[in-house]
């Protein structure tokens, strides 16, 4: 009897010990190919240097547009922006949803109460000024830098204290979370804007 039980606990441990080696097995396979995987995607994000940079940028469209297979209906929006020596600095702001989530998520009324704060030219001047700095920057700086007086600076800074782009820390502006990047995002458009405006007024003109 004893000897039947000790061949069972025998060939028990026997089991366990081939099946600990195949599960030591595949883990090592899934972490040689997870390595595999990590490299050959830090090989395609990775910039090429023989490659044109409109090149570069268009493997990462690319990469941009790939929407997984189960979503109906879907959009991928928002802004990216670089700057700075070697890219040293990166802000991203993307919103993946539907379509129709996208469109109807908020009201007309709301869309354009946020443009609105920068209607205010003021407002663009001093979301330039803030853009330029990492640090908090002055009362007095700012009201140089974009030469405005006490009254003209506290005015065009309702709307953006409101909307949390900016607060006030002991008497310098400082920045916060997207709030002047947007602001860089509407310069960048206004100028692509201005110059489609320019390239069609020009067709017009030749071509009435």
């Amino acid at each position: 009897m004893n000897e039947v039980i000790v061949e069972k606990i025998e060939n028990l441990i026997d089991f366990n010990k081939e099946l600990g080696e195949k599960v030591t097995k595949e883990i090592d396979s899934l972490r040689e190919e997870l390595i595999t995987i990590r490299h050959l995607l830090e090989q395609s994000y990775s910039p090429d240097p023989s490659l044109p940079q409109s090149d570069q940028l268009s493997r990462v469209f690319q990469e941009y547009r790939k929407f997984p297979l189960d979503t109906e209906d879907p959009i991928r929006w928002g802004f990216m922006g670089a700057w700075g020596q070697g890219g040293a600095h990166l802000a991203t702001s993307v919103l993946f949803t539907s379509v129709d989530n996208f469109l109807s998520k908020n009201s007309n009324e709301a869309v354009a109460a946020f443009a609105q704060v920068f209607s205010d030219p003021r407002v663009i001047g001093i979301c330039k000024c803030l853009f330029r700095s990492e640090d908090p920057v002055p009362r007095e700086q700012v009201k140089q830098v974009c030469n405005l007086n006490d009254e003209e600076l506290d005015t065009a800074l309702e709307p953006m204290l409101e909307w949390y782009f900016v607060r006030w820390q002991d008497d310098k502006l400082q920045k916060i979370a997207h709030g002047i990047n947007w602001a860089m995002t509407l310069i960048g458009m206004s100028d692509e804007a201005r110059n489609e405006r320019r390239k069609q007024e020009e067709s017009t003109s030749t071509n009435p």
